[in-house]
């Protein structure tokens, strides 16, 4: 692709050979004025290669005019659709409940299955909650019994940290350092290195990825300029709110 022209949107064109082993997708763009994201993984923050392969063994053949290839089996596009519905974003994901509720109308599911691929691959927490919302919202046919078996399978420590992040709107200056740990946090016990010692002394390397910094000036001139920002949008939100206090007492 780099020899055809195509830059990455990060890392000043150039991708690092280890960049996907923390990142689960790349943009790329093209002097015409094109743009591509490459994905090595389907879900965010995932980083476990027995998903991928059981993504491509279950996976069902398409064609779209005279173009073949393969997608998702219903069961995975569905816990696709949900866990990218789960995390909190300035534009709201709401298209995620059309995408479910299409899926839902239109292929036959294997429910057991779904809860049982969920379960082995660490993503029930990020789909329980929406699966009982197009159950009881939207009355999708849903079984109860799958989402309270959901709801019943263990979440470990690092998973249930960064589902509270990313669900919750970040309000403050540290809430994106907070989001950036948990990630990072998760990635360290996904691949077995859970030392603390391990863990800061890797996470200035994480959001150098993650983030597409070269060296260790760009990522503290980048750490800078993120806290003014976030710190700035926290102060405008408070004087707003302080304003809109003064003004219902006056009333």
């Amino acid at each position: 692709m780099q020899a055809d022209g195509w830059k990455a949107d990060f890392f000043g064109g150039d991708v690092p050979e280890d960049c996907f082993e923390l990142v689960h997708g790349l943009g790329f763009s093209h002097p015409r004025k094109a743009k591509l994201d490459i994905h090595a993984s389907a879900f965010h923050s995932h980083y476990r290669d027995a998903l991928n392969g059981d993504l491509w063994n279950t996976a069902i053949g398409f064609s779209f005019n005279t173009f073949h290839s393969e997608t998702f089996s219903a069961e995975y596009q569905l816990i696709n659709a949900c866990s990218h519905g789960f995390a909190w974003n300035v534009v709201p994901p709401i298209r995620w409940v059309a995408d479910a509720v299409k899926i839902i109308g239109t292929a036959p599911l294997d429910w057991d299955l779904l809860a049982e691929s969920a379960i082995t691959h660490d993503l029930h927490g990020d789909i329980v909650w929406n699966l009982d919302y197009l159950r009881k919202v939207w009355n999708q046919p849903v079984p109860g019994r799958i989402v309270d078996r959901l709801r019943k399978a263990p979440v470990s420590r690092q998973k249930r940290a960064l589902l509270r992040v990313v669900s919750r709107r970040m309000a403050t200056p540290m809430d994106g350092v907070r989001k950036l740990w948990a990630l990072h946090d998760y990635y360290c016990s996904s691949v077995g290195r859970t030392r603390l010692l391990y863990r800061l002394a890797h996470f200035p390397k994480y959001i150098m990825a993650v983030r597409g910094l070269r060296d260790t000036r760009s990522l503290l001139s980048w750490g800078w300029e993120k806290f003014s920002e976030r710190t700035r949008y926290w102060y405008r939100r408070r004087r707003a709110a302080t304003s809109s206090t003064d003004r219902a007492g006056v009333r």
